[in-house]
């Protein structure tokens, strides 16, 4: 079985609010991620602030993991928090991808799963975002700490299978206001319940 793993429990303090809520074509970005992740994915599951969980829960019931992690541990704070309450325990591969930056297309999702093979633990593009990671490798390194992502996937050495870079580009960060205004035209701007 694999897995969408959505990293979006963070605050947004850079784009002024949760990046979970920041609308994209419409769309809170933690939901768009979810939604393209639906199609190919056995399950998904994003990583959020209960606050936000209860804004978009009833817009998406399924596939929600509630962090507690400090803020301060940023993206590695929401893996712990999956591994902690046990969401990942039955995955074998989980795609990792943080909320700020556009879904992936389902073509990179599948070469990420295809590449984890016999003797293979990770596998990422050599620049960006997401990454394949067998959920075991997760479990056993974030169930004690939290270390960034990718210090997890050095440790693997050849475990890790590099891709050349895709012929579709990879997906575009929205870390940034700046970033946000590239891809979108205008400020950031956030889904709030009605």
């Amino acid at each position: 079985m694999n897995a969408a793993l959505v990293l979006a429990a963070g605050r947004g303090t850079r784009v002024g609010g949760p990046k979970a809520l920041m609308l994209v074509d419409g769309a809170p970005l933690a939901l768009a991620h979810a939604r393209a992740r639906e199609r190919d994915c056995d399950r998904v599951i994003v990583v959020a602030r209960k606050d936000v969980i209860d804004a978009l829960q009833p817009a998406h019931p399924q596939g929600w993991c509630p962090s507690d992690e400090d803020d301060a541990l940023g993206p590695a704070g929401s893996i712990r928090a999956a591994v902690r309450r046990g969401v990942l325990s039955v995955i074998d591969v989980v795609l990792v991808t943080p909320v700020d930056v556009v879904p992936a297309p389902a073509s990179i999702v599948r070469a990420l799963f295809e590449a984890i093979t016999d003797g293979v633990d990770a596998a990422r593009f050599e620049h960006g975002h997401p990454v394949a990671v067998r959920a075991s490798v997760l479990v056993e390194r974030y169930i004690r700490e939290a270390l960034p992502l990718r210090d997890v996937l050095a440790s693997l050495g050849a475990r890790v299978r590099v891709l050349a870079s895709p012929r579709e580009p990879l997906p575009r960060s929205l870390d940034r206001v700046d970033d946000v205004v590239a891809f979108t035209g205008a400020s950031p701007r956030f889904w709030s319940p009605a």
